[in-house]
């Protein structure tokens, strides 16, 4: 199926239609001028499968790796039934029954908390590249290997005003490895967080830890023990064979079906609904349909970080009502797929003859410039190539 419009972002399997035709890749230049690729890629929905789960894996907090199921998490039983069963039909809202306090437990997990710098913090491809060895999942047919997170980063590059991202690339076999590191912007932001930043960033981990919370309570041990469990996709995009991983927050105890889960500020009025479209909506969106996720759990919160209303949003309905609200202003989901079609094939077009080199792609919001470069030297890069060697190109 090749999607017409925002109203037609459910998910189709591959037999529906034929896929668009493949996007025309000349280039006058290395670079990539986002603006002028964007004046010239189709205005339709290109063609998306239905994401495929073919498997999951957990990392610990000490990065390592297993298959073991006790990562995985569920939504609790009370959350589900409240949202799911027993919510009104406008955005199944409820008020939570208790006062829920995500700043409960932030100061022991302040005390403990020591702030890793960005390339220690690296992991890369690693641990996706070690679920492939460890199931001996071939990759022949694959055109990229990355996480579902970098997608999301390039997918949302033409309406990004103010986030740069760097990426690292390189072919081996017939695949294409992709790893996003950290920008210098990112690192200071980062290594200067505010004790207000840190407090909202705890929110979200409590909120998760809440929600997924036997015993309905904030500040679980386990939830700040932090176990991520990773979710591995196979998904065709176009002409392009994807498998990507992403961490999951949870899914549904009754059906296996997973959820995202979500804070944000609550709205006040018009002016704080228009913001959550315009800065929250689209990447709300691309994560969670990247991956068919179809509810976002969303916790509204007042400053002081008191959840006033849970809230199952349908990920379906978030460009339809971004552009409701946002009408010229805002993005497009069509562009951001068509984008991120164009620049994949982009990216394999430039590898294909330089199979094992490794180049550094960097987008530039101030300039829209995305700027090609032979990666230098570091220990990112060293990470990035060591776990390459775990699997044998053309497994």
């Amino acid at each position: 199926m090749i999607y017409r419009s925002v109203d037609d972002f459910r998910m189709s399997s591959d037999d529906d239609s034929t896929p668009a035709k493949r996007i025309c890749l000349e280039s006058k230049s290395d670079n990539i001028d986002v603006a002028d690729t964007l004046k010239n890629i189709q205005s339709n929905f290109p063609f998306f499968s239905q994401p495929k789960r073919i498997g999951s894996f957990g990392v610990d907090k000490e990065k390592n790796v297993s298959l073991e199921k006790e990562f995985k998490k569920l939504l609790n039983s009370d959350l589900n039934d409240l949202l799911y069963h027993r919510s009104d039909k406008n955005w199944n809202s409820s008020v939570p029954e208790n006062v829920i306090d995500l700043k409960s437990g932030f100061k022991e997990w302040h005390d403990s908390f020591i702030f890793q710098s960005s390339v220690d913090d690296y992991r890369g491809l690693s641990p996706l590249i070690k679920w492939i060895q460890l199931t001996e999942k071939g990759i022949k047919n694959v055109d990229f290997v990355c996480w579902r997170g970098t997608l999301t980063r390039i997918a949302s590059t033409p309406f990004e005003k103010q986030d740069g991202w760097k990426l690292i690339c390189t072919r081996n076999g017939n695949t294409t490895f992709v790893s996003e590191i950290r920008t210098d912007k990112k690192m200071k932001n980062e290594a200067t967080m505010t004790q207000r930043q840190l407090e909202m960033m705890y929110w979200g981990y409590n909120f998760e830890g809440y929600c997924c919370s036997a015993t309905n309570t904030v500040n679980n041990k386990e939830q700040n023990g932090k176990k991520d469990w990773c979710v591995v996709f196979e998904a065709k995009l176009v002409d392009l064979n994807l498998m990507f991983a992403g961490e999951v927050d949870c899914s549904r105890p009754e059906c296996d079906e997973l959820i995202e889960l979500k804070t944000s500020r609550i709205w006040t009025g018009a002016q704080s609904e228009r913001s959550f479209y315009r800065y929250k909506a689209q990447k709300w969106w691309l994560q969670s349909f990247l991956v068919g996720i179809k509810d976002i759990i969303a916790g509204f919160r007042d400053d002081d970080g008191l959840v006033k209303q849970f809230t199952r949003v349908p990920v379906a309905s978030l460009p339809r009502k971004s552009f409701s609200a946002l009408r010229s202003e805002s993005w497009n989901a069509s562009q951001c797929f068509n984008f991120l079609h164009y620049f994949l094939s982009k990216l394999q077009s430039h590898l294909i003859t330089k199979p094992k080199e490794v180049f550094m792609y960097e987008f530039l919001p101030e300039e829209k410039v995305i700027k090609i470069s032979s990666c230098k030297e570091s220990k990112e890069r060293q990470i990035f190539v060591d776990s390459l060697a775990l699997i044998a190109p053309d497994t």
